[in-house]
């Protein structure tokens, strides 16, 4: 039986009016550009290589938040597929918001599409995942910083402290990923996970394959994982 087609949201590829606007509300927040610079000294450092060869373009324009507090090394990442030497967003890309602990990847927001209401979604998901970062919880227990693990589905994510033997109960401590998260900001998830369950119930149906950009997300070859920045192993680079 022949796939039925979903209705596919008109592609928008904002230009520099557009773009503007993303940047002043990101450094609003606290946000700063990742310099041509840094990306080269952090390329260089872990020799890396991208997926993908002959993108026309050049490099897109990505901002990144840091907590003052210095003990606290988590960091969010928002790359915006827009391309300074193009004039408009990257056609093939989409919009991305991920939490990192130094060079590895810990969590990534749903991808974006560049579709009505893109900035909207962007700045949303940018402003929850620094909100998460700057109050990025202790462990009730033993006091200690709690750390972002998968949870259900292959996106979820939880907070959790495994340092079992200061604990009484000598469990694992979790708490859930909204934690601390106000009801505007809580409600604007719940409906993003109703669309995301919804569209993703029509293309199983269909017989379609769900969540294809994050499952089938080409990852940077990282040549020298020696020199990553990182309390644990590399599976995904903030790049």
């Amino acid at each position: 039986m022949p796939h039925k087609k979903l209705l596919v949201p008109k592609l928008i590829l904002f230009g520099p009016k557009d773009f503007i606007e993303i940047k002043n509300a990101l450094e609003k927040l606290g946000f700063t550009s990742v310099s041509r610079y840094a990306m080269r000294r952090v390329f260089t450092r872990l020799d890396l290589h991208p997926p993908k060869k002959n993108v026309k373009g050049g490099s897109e324009v990505g901002f990144i938040y840091k907590p003052v507090e210095s003990s606290n090394n988590y960091s969010v990442y928002v790359w915006t597929s827009y391309v300074p030497d193009l004039g408009h967003a990257r056609p093939e890309d989409f919009g991305w918001v991920l939490i990192t602990d130094g060079d590895k990847a810990l969590y990534f927001a749903h991808p974006l599409i560049r579709t009505m209401g893109f900035k909207k979604k962007l700045l949303s998901y940018a402003w929850i995942s620094m909100y998460k970062v700057l109050h990025r919880p202790v462990c009730p227990e033993c006091g200690a910083w709690m750390h972002i693990t998968p949870s259900k589905g292959i996106s979820s994510r939880r907070w959790c402290c495994k340092a079992v033997k200061a604990h009484k109960s000598h469990k694992w401590i979790t708490l859930p990923w909204d934690f601390g998260l106000g009801p505007k900001a809580i409600a604007f998830l719940e409906k993003e996970r109703k669309f995301q369950r919804k569209y993703r119930a029509k293309r199983r149906k269909n017989g379609q394959p769900t969540d294809v950009a994050i499952t089938n997300r080409q990852r940077w070859e990282i040549r020298k994982p020696e020199n990553a920045i990182t309390s644990g192993p590399i599976r995904e680079f903030n790049f």
